[in-house]
């Protein structure tokens, strides 16, 4: 993930998720493999914050949890599985 991304994220936690610390937030990261050595990933601020972290992409790899078989139609994620306090999807 380019430093660019990385900085625009942490606005994005101290402006839309700050209100949340505290709160049982699950965040799904979608499209969430790091590609690379040395790539960043959103997982730490999010986990940092004491919140649920699940990385989702069509490919396994480095921070995929879930792997998705379609990127249009995840028969793999259970409705209502992320329906816990506020949802945010990235």
């Amino acid at each position: 993930m380019h430093d660019s991304a990385m900085d625009k994220f942490g606005v994005f936690v101290l402006e839309y998720l700050r209100p949340h610390v505290g709160t049982n937030l699950d965040v799904l990261d979608v499209g969430s493999r790091a590609i690379g050595d040395g790539s960043s990933t959103h997982r730490s601020a999010i986990v940092g914050n004491g919140w649920r972290y699940l990385g989702l992409d069509v490919a396994k790899g480095e921070n995929v949890d879930l792997q998705v078989s379609d990127g249009y139609d995840w028969k793999e994620v259970q409705d209502d599985s992320l329906s816990i306090g506020v949802q945010i999807w990235l």
